[in-house]
C-alpha cells in the first residue's frame, strides 16, 4: 500500500497531466478554428467577386445576341461582339485577382 505522500504526488501528477493536455488540446483547436475562419471569409469575398463577373457577362451576352439578331448594320454586330470581348478580358483579369482560395488541409 501506498503511504499518504506517494498518493498525494500521484493525484498532483495526474492534475498537472490533464491540465497541460487540456491546455494542449484548447489551443491546438482555437488555432484551427481560426484558419478555418479566416479560408471561408477569404472563400465568400472571391466567391462574391466571381459571381457578380458572372452576372455582367451574362447580362452582356444577351446584349450581344439582341444586337445580332435586330440589327443589320455588321459594324453595330461587330462593335457588339467587340464591347462582349472587352468585358469578358476585364473579367478575366477580375478572376485572376480573385482565384478559388485552396482548402488548408494543415493549420500552421
Amino acid at each position: 500500500m501506498l503511504t499518504q505522500a506517494w498518493q498525494r504526488a500521484g493525484l498532483w501528477t495526474l492534475i498537472l497531466v490533464l491540465s497541460v493536455a487540456t491546455i494542449t488540446l484548447y489551443v491546438d483547436n482555437k488555432r484551427t478554428r481560426d484558419c478555418q475562419a479566416s479560408y471561408m471569409v477569404v472563400d465568400q469575398e472571391a466567391s462574391t467577386a466571381r459571381a457578380a463577373v458572372a452576372e455582367g457577362e451574362r447580362q452582356a451576352f444577351k446584349q450581344v445576341l439582341r444586337t445580332i439578331v435586330t440589327e443589320r448594320d455588321p459594324v453595330k454586330r461587330s462593335e457588339a461582339i467587340n464591347a462582349y470581348v472587352e468585358i469578358q478580358d476585364k473579367n478575366d483579369a477580375i478572376r485572376k485577382a480573385n482565384p478559388i482560395p485552396v482548402v488548408p488541409t494543415k493549420c500552421r
